[in-house]
């Protein structure tokens, strides 16, 4: 699944921001499934949301989860920290969500995902 489609939403929703959150979980799962497919030995994390926007502990939690696939499928060229953002700014938003988003082709790219 490409997150790029996804990456535009109203930040105001809570709905906007559940349906991300279940287009967010099925990436990672397929990232998941293919890595371990491929022989990566991969961790899976709880990654929905608790709440419904992301909270500081999902921020931390989802950096993890990315540096983690990072070390392991020997990704180069550092992992932007994808903590720091204030999603109640709309530019931060915005930046993020297409950085993120990016990340999820790079990774998608590595395992072979279209």
């Amino acid at each position: 699944m490409d997150l790029l489609t996804q990456a535009t939403f109203d930040r105001e929703s809570n709905e906007a921001w559940a349906q991300w959150d279940l287009a967010h979980l099925v990436t990672h799962n397929r990232i998941y499934d293919s890595a371990q497919n491929q022989g990566f030995p991969v961790n899976t994390y709880p990654l929905s949301f608790d709440a419904p926007r992301p909270t500081d502990a999902w921020k931390n939690v989802h950096q993890q989860v990315h540096q983690s696939l990072y070390q392991v499928l020997g990704m180069t060229g550092g992992l932007p920290d994808l903590t720091d953002v204030d999603f109640k700014d709309q530019t931060e938003f915005e930046d993020w969500h297409l950085l993120h988003a990016l990340i999820h082709t790079q990774l998608n790219h590595k395992l072979g995902l279209r």
